[in-house]
């Protein structure tokens, strides 16, 4: 399979491994790879790893990198699921409820992920 796009999220960290699950869930057409940034960072070093643990990463083919809530709101638009809501993924209020929740989340896995304190 040739993904377009590499979600890269901490394998050890339970909350990211159900948002992992659930973009696996939603993405029909398989354009993201979902890769645990601990497998990652043993075969590339170019993101440092503080870097990665500190927020989820999105690469796509030509070198983009999408980081925290940028990176969240890229898969909204890359799954299908959510095209009958993409004028509202789009607008600039989108972008920055995405953040907002984003945030909230970053507290969520602080809270009850053990290797995230």
């Amino acid at each position: 399979m040739n993904r377009s796009y590499k979600l890269l999220y901490d394998g050890e960290c339970g909350p990211c491994v159900r948002f992992a699950a659930e973009v696996r869930r939603w993405d029909r057409q398989e354009a993201i790879e979902l890769t645990p940034l601990q497998d990652h960072f043993e075969l590339d070093q170019s993101i440092p790893l503080e870097d990665l643990l500190r927020e989820i990463h999105l690469l796509d083919r030509e070198g983009a990198v999408f980081r925290g809530a940028e990176a969240i709101h890229r898969v909204l638009e890359l799954v299908p699921q959510t095209r009958p809501m993409r004028w509202m993924i789009e607008s600039r209020a989108a972008k920055q409820t995405t953040r907002v929740v984003y945030s909230f989340m970053k507290r969520l896995r602080k809270k009850r992920c053990r290797s995230c304190k």
